[in-house]
């Protein structure tokens, strides 16, 4: 956890935690979308469901409620550095996405919205990363 330099009023000052927060928060969107909308879900991240196999959606939710809750656990630590580099290693999922959607031919818009999410990532991990470096 942080030492007393960090105080919870800068913590959140700086942009990185909140992104980490938003982004969490729609992990956990997709993840409750998975279980209302199985077919919705799939659609929206590229790779429609065919003959009723709807079981990677439950691995995807699965994955990505652990990615969400590791991310809230690590920000109400304050663990700026892992929070940082969670961050970018992260950024391995939405990029092979992208590929899985651009390889079954899913449409140019959202491989380029896995790609998107997979900068963002890394700009988030930039911006943990200072502000990690300006407190320490």
């Amino acid at each position: 956890m942080c030492d007393g330099a960090m105080t919870r009023q800068t913590y959140w000052r700086a942009a990185g935690p909140w992104l980490v927060l938003a982004s969490a928060g729609y992990l956990l969107v997709n993840v409750l979308r998975v279980f209302v909308d199985q077919d919705g879900f799939a659609r929206y991240f590229g790779l429609p469901l065919q003959d009723g196999d709807s079981g990677w959606v439950y691995v995807y939710a699965s994955r990505t409620a652990l990615l969400a809750v590791v991310a809230l656990i690590l920000l109400a630590r304050r663990e700026l550095r892992l929070l940082s580099i969670y961050a970018a290693c992260t950024v391995l999922g939405p990029i092979s996405d992208a590929i899985l959607v651009a390889h079954n031919h899913g449409a140019v818009g959202t491989v380029i919205r896995h790609i998107a999410t997979g900068l963002l990532l890394l700009l988030i991990a930039g911006l943990l990363a200072r502000q990690q470096r300006r407190t320490a």
